[in-house]
Parts: structure tokens; sequence; C-alpha cells
């Protein structure tokens, strides 16, 4: 009979993750530019996404955004990293990481922010077909929950943050918001148009309309990938008058816009 050696603790078996079979290799493939595919699975009891990356492999993650729990099937890439479609906010795909905003946030914004991490599930593609680990990976090291959770009662104010040293230039964070004079156009009841702003992909960022009158409905807005990238929106008339239509740009969390552009649409009969 061995005995144990003295000064070592004894060896903890290695956990072997379940994997599961959920599709074939043929049926997850790169998406067109600008375009992204989520294919969703179900790994034990969890569900998961499925999506092959432009360098090739495949990644699977969970199939609800963890700051809110919200679908993020049409969440897209940006620089590699997901961007999720109702806050934008940014995780690495690797390590589930939050990008953005966890690293532009102060202490105190994190806390009403909760962004969380996104469970990344191992992946192999063997013989034709994915297999998806049941578990998910552990927390990137980089995570701390006690930062997300709100202060105790009694506790000392967070510590002010000092002011940025310079002042930032006109359109970027911290800056003076850029305010383009409105412009107008003219349509008729029943007519849907399109409304095409430029963009740039900035981190986080993108445009987001707001219809400040009834009238005219917006039926759909996305992200074009052209050169240059522009923003599309489709708006649908319901009524004559006249009704303004604004877009500001910028994050969701940030307080002021970087950008606002105006529309003032004319309805005739």
């Amino acid at each position: 009979m061995g005995r144990a050696l003295a000064g070592r603790a004894p060896l903890t078996p290695a956990v072997v993750p379940t994997f599961h079979r959920v599709l074939p290799s043929a049926e997850c493939v790169v998406g067109p530019p600008g375009e992204t595919e989520f294919l969703a699975v179900q790994v034990g009891a969890a569900d998961v996404l499925v999506t092959r990356m432009a360098a090739g492999h495949v990644v699977a993650f969970a199939a609800d955004c963890p700051h809110q729990q919200t679908p993020l099937e049409g969440a897209s890439f940006f620089e590699g990293k997901l961007r999720c479609g109702r806050h934008l906010y940014l995780y690495d795909l690797e390590t589930g990481e939050n990008v953005l905003p966890a690293r532009d946030s102060s202490p105190e914004a994190l806390r009403r922010l909760k962004p969380g991490y996104l469970p990344i599930h191992r992946v192999e593609e063997r013989d034709g077909w994915i297999w998806v680990a049941e578990a998910p990976e552990p927390a990137p090291p980089c995570y701390d929950p006690a930062a997300e959770r709100p202060l105790p009662a009694g506790s000392p104010p967070p510590p002010v943050v000092a002011p940025r040293p310079a002042a930032a230039a006109p359109g970027q964070a911290g800056g003076e918001p850029i305010v383009h004079q409105p412009e107008s156009l003219d349509v008729r009841v029943g007519e849907e148009f399109q409304l095409v702003l430029a963009t740039t992909p900035k981190p986080a960022h993108m445009w987001r309309s707001a219809v400040l009158a009834a009238g005219v409905a917006v039926v759909s807005e996305a992200f074009a990938p052209d050169q240059p990238p522009r923003h599309i929106a489709r708006l649908v008339a319901h009524a004559p008058g006249e009704v303004e239509v604004r877009f500001t740009y910028g994050t969701p969390w940030g307080a002021t816009p970087v950008e606002t552009r105006s529309f003032l649409v004319r309805v005739a009969p």
C-alpha cells in the first residue's frame, strides 16, 4: 500500500467536462461582412448560442446578456468582441470579460451599470460535428462581483473622480456635443422612407432615434458596413402634419450625446 508523501497536499482529480454534440460543422459558417448568424442550441439545461468567427474557429456562449438577461440573437461583432444590441455592452468571447463599459467606468458607475460577465462554453470540433461543453468556463479573473453590488447602508461616499486634465474636443466623450442644423423633407401619408446618417463604428456608440410627435413611426434601424459606414432608419408616415425626428449618437450610459441630427418631416395627405 502506498503512503502519502510528507508536506504534499493530496491531488485533486481533474474535472473532465461533459460535451454535447450540437450540430454539424457545415451548418455553422462565417457570415457575409457586416452580418452575424448565431445558432441557438440546447446544451444540457443551458440555452447557448454558437457562431463561427472570421478566423474560422467556433465560439459558444450564453444566449442571454448578463446585464439584464435580454436575448443576444440581435447582437453583432465589433473588432472581434460581442456587442449586445440592446445597450451596446461589449464582451470578450475568449474569456467572457465585459470590455465596455467596465473598462471605461468609474467605480460608482460600475455599481449602477452592472455589466457582469458573459458565460463562455468550451467548443471542440471533430468528425464533422461541433461539440459544446455543458458547464461554462469559470468567470474571468478580472471579474469582481463585489464591484457591482450596491454599497452597504452607511458606507462613506465614493471618492470624487478628478476632472479631465484637458477639455475634450467637440464630438468626443466629455466634450461639447455636435448639433447639426435640422434638415427637412416632404412625404405623403402611407409612404415609407429612409433617413441615412453617416456614422463611425466607435466602441459601444450608435445612433438612436426619437420621434417627437405622432404621425411618423420608425419601422427599423440598422448599421450598414459600407464605405463609409452608415446608419439607415426606415420610417412610415401615418398622418398629415409636421414631425421632428431626432437622432442622437453616443453610448447608452452616457449622460450627453456626442452628436445630434434632426429632420423635420412634412407629411402631406
